[in-house]
């Protein structure tokens, strides 16, 4: 007993995070330097593990694509689209790319470093959001045993939408989104409450995603205002009414800023039309549909799930209207969308950490509860404390910056390492028709094609501006009815054959088991030119090849 009073002595001696003045023990400058916190091991390993794994790719996703290839368009032109210029089917419809700033980041990372550069970012901004969200969890006080466990299952239940597309800003500008809130609503109002408007700017220009931040704000005012209303002391009321009118206040304020954008409130409309108003593209769009729950990254989500329930029920302390609400609204996107999945983490594991961290100190006081226990909640209570203690010591974080400097270096150099090619990632071919572009490309088709919108994206990365799509993945530009009628020629439906002619299509590239290209195989107008077992190609045999 007297061991875990010495422990809670010494380690109490942290203050927010750091030693306190004068209890830091004198230690080898090169070791405070170089020796790696556990936020260092963990942003190294979230930095690195798609490298090492060849399912993991960050570029697994063909729109990855059409948003370099439109940012270096926008760079090129020093002009925000308006209309199509990627299909030939839809060409010159009105466009809303939203997303212009990130494509345009896109494009310039794309120009100075390639798809090296462009990986290279998806996962710096990954292991710095989960990085950043682990420090969170520990700044509030959690248990850091807790905050590993949350921490690492909400980064693997995230991997289900680990792609290199503008939502990665959208993930590390929520987190941040999520702390200033949490700091407005434990501090008040106050200067830097302000930049919370410009920060807002900023996202509507970078990612649609930027809607769930007005949604925050909305939680955050109504759960005071409940509060306000329940609460028994009068100076808590007046508090939380106070808090209340200045989240409601932020709503406007930002609601206002996000109009600042190429589209002006017609951003709004389009994504109620698009996405709010459409049944048949979000239950067709793979990303909108629920999360499947037989998926090995889904597994980490279920855990949280599970998680959120258990806290739910067993935490000594009550859970508020805005925890309530953040939990009940992002439990509802994430089982509807599994796109929402990464978001719903970054909100819910950070209570779910909190309250079992608030759970263990209560255990060890809880006089009901066995002795035993008692005994393990104070055991990792005090190995926890001892951790932090040695977190604060080694907080430099040399090592992760000089791995990030030096893998920027590599990529700056075209992934040329002391003249050995040591970095040259490119889409999978595992998910990609490369060879069959690559075909493509050595015997120079021409005329209009078709292919899945899968592939749509990757084949604007790889032709244009010589070639142009017939579909990819911006089906809020499409619309419902091109994007039915596609689906009927992919599925080979009664009246393909009418779409095919109305476009005037000469060669198409298919999966090689798909229905379309079963009908194409014993059709005499079509003529199978390459086959590699994935994606085979055919031509109209009165097209010259």
């Amino acid at each position: 007993m007297n061991q875990r009073i010495e422990m809670t002595t010494t380690s109490d001696r942290i203050v927010d995070g750091k030693l306190a003045q004068g209890t830091e023990p004198k230690l080898p400058a090169l070791a405070v330097w170089l020796f790696p916190s556990a936020k260092d091991i963990l942003f190294l390993a979230l930095f690195f593990s798609p490298l090492l794994s060849p399912q993991a790719s960050v570029l697994g996703d063909s729109d990855c694509g059409w948003h370099i290839r439109n940012g270096e368009q926008i760079l090129k032109t020093w002009r925000l689209p308006r209309s199509d210029y990627f299909s030939f089917t839809v060409s010159g419809k009105e466009w809303f790319a939203w997303e212009w700033l990130a494509d345009v980041f896109m494009g310039a990372v794309h120009q100075v470093a390639g798809l090296n550069g462009i990986t290279f970012w998806a996962q710096l901004t990954f292991a710095t959001t989960f990085s950043l969200l682990f420090g969170w969890m520990l700044r509030r006080g959690c248990n850091l045993f807790v905050a590993v466990v949350c921490c690492g299952l909400a980064a693997l239940a995230s991997s289900v939408h680990w792609l290199a597309r503008p939502h990665l800003f959208t993930l590390l500008i929520l987190l941040i989104w999520y702390m200033l809130l949490e700091k407005v609503q434990c501090e008040g109002s106050g200067r830097w409450v302000w930049s919370l408007p410009v920060l807002f700017l900023v996202w509507t220009n970078l990612h649609g995603g930027f809607v769930v931040g007005l949604v925050l704000l909305l939680i955050y005012a109504l759960g005071n205002y409940l509060s306000a209303l329940t609460s028994a002391d009068a100076t808590d009321r007046l508090s939380r009414r106070s808090q209340a009118i200045l989240f409601t206040k932020l709503v406007l304020v930002c609601g206002l800023t996000s109009l600042v954008n190429p589209y002006g409130y017609k951003l709004y409309v389009h994504i109620f039309h698009s996405y709010v108003g459409s049944d048949f593209l979000v239950n067709t769009v793979t990303e909108f549909m629920s999360v499947n729950f037989h998926m090995e990254p889904v597994k980490y989500y279920e855990a949280l799930l599970i998680g959120s329930i258990v806290v739910a029920s067993i935490s000594y302390k009550k859970l508020s209207f805005i925890e309530i609400g953040l939990i009940v609204f992002w439990t509802h996107l994430s089982l509807f969308s599994a796109r929402h999945v990464p978001l719903y983490t970054l909100i819910v594991a950070p209570i779910i950490a909190r309250h079992l961290s608030e759970f263990l100190k209560g255990v060890e006081t809880d006089k009901q509860l066995p002795s035993f226990a008692a005994r393990i909640a104070s055991v990792l209570d005090a190995y926890s404390r001892q951790f932090q203690l040695f977190e604060a010591r080694f907080r430099r974080h040399l090592l992760p910056i000089g791995v990030v400097g030096a893998v920027a270096f590599v990529c700056l150099n075209q992934g040329y390492l002391f003249g050995q090619k040591v970095m040259d990632l490119h889409f999978p071919k595992a998910a990609f028709p490369v060879e069959a572009a690559n075909f493509i490309q050595a015997r120079q088709l021409k005329g209009h094609s078709f292919t899945m919108d899968q592939w749509g994206g990757y084949l604007i990365y790889r032709f244009f501006p010589e070639y142009k799509t017939f579909l990819d993945g911006r089906s809020d530009m499409y619309g419902e009815a091109f994007t039915k009628e596609y689906l009927r020629v992919l599925n080979a439906e009664s009246d393909w054959k009418y779409s095919i002619e109305r476009f005037d299509i000469t060669w198409m590239m298919l999966p090689v088991k798909n229905p379309l290209a079963t009908v194409l195989k014993e059709s005499d107008e079509w003529r199978p030119v390459y086959d590699d077992q994935m994606a085979i190609v055919f031509v109209k045999r009165a097209t010259r090849e």
